[in-house]
């Protein structure tokens, strides 16, 4: 099911060696996802990618939406035409403190 007229092709595969992956197809997680993370209880979930303004962001929020703990990666993240640096979608996730979401760079110690 595509949200934004959008699907991958039946070939892609994941540069990435996962256990379990989850196509997205817009903006929204689907409910499958929200529910496999859930049912690991993390801490946290590190959240990065492109378009910090907008698909990152939603993502963030919905994490939060669903009982989550989303932490951005600040450092794997790029911002759309609009802000190539990410740090207007950097300044909205910080702009809702109340809503939960962190923030995470290199430059922070674990």
């Amino acid at each position: 099911m595509s949200q934004l007229g959008w699907c991958p092709a039946v070939d892609d595969r994941s540069l990435v060696n996962a256990d379990k992956l989850f196509v997205k197809h817009g903006y929204a997680s689907s409910e499958l996802t929200m529910e496999y993370l859930k049912q690991w209880n993390p801490d946290r979930v590190l959240v990065c990618g492109l378009q910090t303004e907008t698909c990152v962001l939603a993502a963030g929020f919905a994490l939060f939406d669903a009982g989550l703990h989303p932490t951005l990666v600040t450092d794997l993240t790029v911002g759309s035409s609009l802000d190539r640096s990410g740090q207007l979608g950097i300044k909205l996730w910080k702009h809702h403190p109340d809503r939960g979401p962190g923030l995470f760079s290199r430059h922070d110690n674990c």
